[in-house]
């Protein structure tokens, strides 16, 4: 797992291995996580690579161990969906997904401050993922968390997730959960209008934001 650094002290918990599955695929294309272009990469493979790619994602996920539930958090995974789901279905599982929604200048202001990029280009990955992680996901099953919610009730937001997707998702460990979700890892706080912040595209990232939520209080399958 990719561990914990000064921008995230509790760890990112991110598979290295899936995460360097998808850097190799973006690097091959003259992408990255931080190209803000809307280009999905499902759309620039040709057939050959795109099997080759599927194979190597299908190798990849068949080798973890048995559980009755695998979650990935990989956030590259939102520009490679096609392929990581393809390569999940072959691999004998069902998919379900779960949309982590945070305000938007939470977001530019956390990811400016640890990659050290301008509130230009975190405003526009920002739109992008949200924009093609709901776009990539609408025939799933699927639902929307907000991250404060989750950080202020995790049981409910659990128990939402679990009933959503139509999954068992236990809570025995509670206390462990307790000490681990603090509130003080929410240490960009924003809320209200995206609107008069002197961002540019704030019109756009408001409409997204505003969409995103208001799904999030709806049950959505294959919509």
């Amino acid at each position: 797992m990719l561990g914990a650094d000064a921008g995230n002290p509790r760890g990112y918990w991110e598979p290295r291995k899936a995460i360097a599955i998808n850097e190799g695929i973006l690097y091959r294309h003259q992408s990255a996580w931080f190209d803000p272009s809307l280009r999905s990469m499902d759309d620039a493979l040709d057939a050959e690579e795109k099997a080759a790619c599927i194979a190597s994602i299908q190798e990849y996920l068949t080798g973890l161990p048995d559980a009755p539930l695998l979650v990935i958090k990989e956030p590259r995974i939102t520009t490679l969906t096609e392929l990581w789901f393809e390569a999940a279905r072959r691999a004998g599982l069902d998919v379900a997904v779960v949309i982590a929604v945070r305000h938007p200048l939470e977001v530019i202001s956390s990811v400016a401050a640890t990659w050290r990029v301008s509130r230009e280009l975190s405003g526009a990955l920002w739109l992008k993922y949200s924009l093609m992680a709901e776009r990539c996901t609408r025939r799933l099953p699927r639902v929307f968390v907000d991250y404060a919610d989750f950080l202020d009730d995790w049981p409910r937001e659990i128990k939402r997730i679990a009933t959503t997707l139509d999954i068992e998702l236990n809570t025995h460990q509670e206390d462990a959960i307790e000490a681990f979700l603090t509130p003080d890892l929410r240490r960009q706080r924003h809320s209200g209008c995206v609107k008069g912040k002197g961002l540019v595209g704030a019109d756009w990232i408001s409409v997204v934001y505003n969409t995103v939520v208001s799904r999030k209080r709806r049950v959505t399958h294959g919509v």
